[in-house]
């Protein structure tokens, strides 16, 4: 059964879109997620957690668009899968996209900074 996620976060690659042999379009691309902690009268970054997205069809085309480092929200269908690479174990988390869009959060702070 899948499970519905929702992220925000930013960009680590500028999507890659290509067309299936079909004619469905493609976009791939990873977000970084990460929280801000409080510790004593300080804020600090949690480790981050990496997030592959495939988003088809026009989402797909529409996504293409985004840019490495621009923070987005994706919500989409969660699917954990195990592989080995070089004899080692892997985890993959991958998210097919529901829907993507700019995330606004702190953009009145990076406009008034630039």
């Amino acid at each position: 059964m899948p499970v519905t996620i929702a992220l925000e976060g930013n960009l680590t690659r500028d999507p890659e879109l290509r067309y299936t042999p079909g004619g469905a379009a493609v976009c791939n691309f990873s977000v970084a997620v990460n929280k801000r902690i409080k510790e004593g009268d300080n804020w600090v970054d949690s480790p981050a957690s990496f997030y592959n997205v495939a988003a088809w069809r026009q989402l797909a085309e529409d996504a293409a668009g985004l840019s490495r480092g621009q923070k987005v929200v994706v919500i989409g269908q969660l699917e954990i899968r195990q592989y080995e690479q070089e004899g080692a174990k892997k985890l993959s988390v991958d998210v097919t996209a529901d829907a993507i869009g700019k995330s606004i959060l702190f953009s009145s702070r990076e406009a008034s900074d630039g």
